[in-house]
């Protein structure tokens, strides 16, 4: 059997990728032997961005060519095909949709999540302050994509709100979903201590 996909979704001011790699980081043996694909880290390979530059991945993802986005989602597929092969589960990290200036789109097509159906997917959300309507509709539509998925793949959906300047609630929370949905994945009661 193919391991599954845990999908860790979040826009990027969530924190989001700094939660997700801290929790992965310290899991020790709380989790069972995983992979981890960042889907940003794909994204600066497929753009050839190379150092540490501070850029703006939406704005250079789609300025590049029309044709980029399908050059992301098989790069993607390289790297699924050899986390697949260690028959881990994986977990991956990214925003399900790319914010443009032109709107949102989804960052990973139909065909992806047909063929690397997800278990479940994690949804990590900024608590919106007041005037922050931008934001809500950007979690709005990445929630909404979401749901879509699960729709369409039988996935679970879990949300966790991350508070600004307090990401100890949102690490425990991830922390404690992620055993619990790998446990189950792997057919291993979560409660138990191991």
């Amino acid at each position: 059997m193919a391991p599954r996909i845990v999908f860790v979704s979040g826009i990027p001011e969530s924190g989001r990728k700094e939660i997700v790699e801290f929790v992965l980081r310290n899991a020790g043996k709380t989790l069972p032997e995983f992979e981890y694909v960042c889907l940003e880290d794909v994204m600066i390979k497929t753009l050839g961005i190379k150092g540490s530059e501070e850029i703006d991945l939406s704005k250079a993802f789609l300025s590049v060519s029309p044709g980029i986005a399908k050059r992301f989602e098989k790069d993607v597929e390289k790297v699924m095909l050899a986390k697949i092969r260690s028959g881990n589960p994986i977990i991956m990290s990214g925003c399900l949709t790319l914010n443009t200036k032109e709107g949102q789109f989804p960052l990973l097509s139909e065909r992806f999540f047909r063929k690397h159906k997800p278990y479940a997917i994690i949804i990590m959300e900024l608590e919106e302050g007041p005037g922050e309507d931008r934001l809500r509709t950007v979690q709005d539509i990445n929630r909404n994509h979401a749901s879509v998925i699960s729709s369409l793949f039988g996935c679970e959906i879990k949300t966790i709100r991350v508070e600004r300047g307090n990401y100890r609630k949102a690490i425990r929370e991830l922390s404690e979903e992620l055993k619990r949905i790998l446990g189950k994945q792997l057919g291993q009661n979560p409660d138990s201590s191991n």
